[in-house]
Parts: C-alpha cells; sequence; structure tokens
C-alpha cells in the first residue's frame, strides 16, 4: 500500500498527465468493485472533464468540470497502469 508520500508524487504525475484531459468512454470489466452502478458511472464521467486530482485520506480523487468525483484506492500493490484502447485487448502495459 503506498504510502502518503508516494501519494503525492502519483498526484503530482497524474495532474501533469490528466488535468484537462477528457474521458471519452468508460468500459467496467468488474461491475463488483464499484460502489454505484456502471450506468450511473458512466453517467457522470463519460465525456467529462478532468479538473484536478487530489487524495484524501489514501485514496485518489478525480475531480471533474462537472463537480462529480471519482475515487481510487491503490489498494496493496498501489500501482496504476495507462492502456492504450488497442493495447487493453493485448494485456500490454503502455508506457
Amino acid at each position: 500500500m503506498p504510502e502518503l508520500p508516494d501519494l503525492q508524487i502519483f498526484i503530482r504525475n497524474l495532474n501533469k498527465k490528466l488535468k484537462d484531459k477528457t474521458v471519452k468512454k468508460v468500459t467496467v470489466h468488474n461491475a463488483k468493485k464499484l460502489k454505484i452502478p456502471a450506468a450511473t458511472l458512466k453517467e457522470n464521467i463519460e465525456d467529462q472533464t478532468i479538473d484536478k486530482v487530489y487524495r484524501e485520506g489514501k485514496e485518489l480523487r478525480f475531480l471533474f468540470k462537472n463537480k462529480a468525483v471519482l475515487g481510487m484506492h491503490l489498494m496493496l500493490p498501489g500501482q496504476l497502469f495507462f492502456f492504450r484502447s488497442e493495447e487493453r485487448r493485448v494485456g500490454k502495459e503502455c508506457r
């Protein structure tokens, strides 16, 4: 599980990479991990722009311009991977 200094680095890097980017499409592969219905998630963040990334406790929060907030806990491995849609199908990590 990442510690708070690790999360601060995650946040700084995520803000550089994601701030003012738009989520084009949301695909949920495991709805059991969500606390809300997948349709609600899609309605709130699909086609929305990320305003900033911050943390509350040990969770990352993605604030969108429409004021929706997506919370994410990195769990024990403390890893976050970016995939291009065509690479996701074959399971390659995108750097």
